[in-house]
């Protein structure tokens, strides 16, 4: 029989139009200080893939340039990420402050559950996937070894995003 592979969690953070270089111990403490308290891989080296929340996205989920996005819009194909994830046990929940949408179709394609936040003001909308990610974390973490499926956690925040509704 083969050994039983542990896979860590994955908590994957977008932040509509925030700079990379606001997460730091100033900015942002807690965050930085949950990295730091989990082993984050923070990365030094990404570049949006368009000006567009659409294009930046598709390119983010995807991993590829936004210019092939329609070809998948088409074809309603699942971001391969998604599907290796799946392939490899993981159960994909994404947490919206707002919906994270491409002309003619959703993201969400892929994900086992996405949950919307559902206040409509960015920095309450934020607020509540923050708390259901607070209460998700720890219940996955709860769960036996033996039985747990690992958990790929995707979250988009909104309120860095024009009009500006910062907490």
């Amino acid at each position: 029989s083969q050994a039983q592979v542990s896979r860590p969690d994955i908590l994957f953070i977008a932040a509509e139009s925030l700079r990379g270089d606001m997460l730091n111990p100033q900015d942002m403490p807690e965050l930085w200080r949950y990295g730091e308290d989990h082993q984050a891989l923070i990365s030094q080296h990404h570049f949006s893939g368009g000006h567009q929340t659409w294009e930046g996205m598709f390119s983010l989920v995807y991993a590829l340039n936004a210019y092939h996005r329609a070809m998948f819009a088409d074809q309603h194909k699942p971001p391969y990420t998604l599907q290796l994830l799946k392939t490899l046990g993981y159960r994909t929940v994404a947490l919206c402050a707002s919906p994270i949408r491409f002309p003619h179709h959703e993201v969400h394609i892929g994900f086992d559950q996405i949950i919307r936040a559902r206040a409509q003001d960015g920095d309450k909308a934020d607020q509540q996937i923050t708390e259901r990610a607070i209460e998700l974390l720890p219940e996955q973490r709860a769960l036996p070894q033996s039985s747990r499926q690992p958990l790929f956690l995707f979250l988009f925040y909104n309120s860095t995003h024009y009009p500006y509704f910062f907490p």
